[in-house]
């Protein structure tokens, strides 16, 4: 997808250099290309909790693993910053009911939501997830991760719990989800970004291998303000 690519390489270089901002432009260039295909693409990063917004923290408070420690400045969170999609509310990441700011306190809490723990499988990030330490930018880019996430069916894959991997059944029946794949990769210590597209139709590994140079142009656009800590638009 050359094409796509080379858009999305224009659209980074005139956005702000936030994270935020990278990732709404990143998530509008690629869902506007695939519209017809797609329901709603979203974009998440795992961020230490003393860089989110007083309004993602408190969500993030809300919904720690029971048993698990408070949230401290460095506990990792699972942070939803960009947002597309076919309905007006999945355009504003403030509106998301439960997937703004998922705290990941400890293994346990990151493997507790199916997709959550499938996506950390597939970018390859469970193993080396250390929640005590994120490490978030540290890495280089050329040693740092990409990778896909893939689920062919919505309706009925499983994984090794037995659990459907995309559990909102309402949503996926209401809005005719097939296949919902991602691409995404680390920027060191476990910490990731991925953005997450729920199709229509039955999209093939193939064709969600063939987007990964796009999670490519994101990476290596943002890695410096990812270094920086500019996540959010002030």
């Amino acid at each position: 997808m050359p094409r796509l690519q080379a858009e999305v390489r224009r659209r980074l270089k005139t956005c702000n250099a936030t994270l935020e901002s990278a990732a709404q432009a990143w998530v509008e260039t690629v869902y506007d290309a695939l519209e017809e295909s797609l329901v709603l693409a979203r974009v998440f990063a795992i961020l230490p909790f003393r860089a989110l917004p007083k309004r993602e923290q408190a969500h993030a408070g809300r919904f720690v693993y029971e048993g698990d420690a408070a949230l401290d400045a460095y506990s990792p969170v699972l942070t939803l910053i960009a947002t597309r999609g076919r309905m007006e509310a999945w355009n504003d990441r403030a509106r998301s009911q439960r997937y703004l700011a998922t705290p990941l306190t400890s293994l346990a809490a990151a493997r507790a939501v199916p997709m959550i723990s499938a996506m950390l499988n597939e970018l390859g990030c469970v193993e080396s997830f250390r929640p005590s330490t994120p490490t978030f930018g540290r890495d280089s880019v050329a040693t740092s991760r990409l990778g896909t996430f893939y689920v062919f069916d919505a309706r009925t894959t499983v994984d090794d719990q037995n659990r459907l991997i995309v559990p909102n059944t309402e949503f996926v029946e209401t809005h005719d989800v097939r296949t919902v794949f991602g691409l995404g990769g680390t920027y060191g210590g476990g910490s990731l970004f991925a953005m997450i597209l729920f199709a229509r139709q039955h999209v093939t590994r193939v064709v969600a291998d063939q987007l990964l140079p796009i999670a490519w142009e994101f990476k290596t656009a943002t890695l410096a303000a990812a270094m920086r800590g500019d996540f959010f638009e002030p």
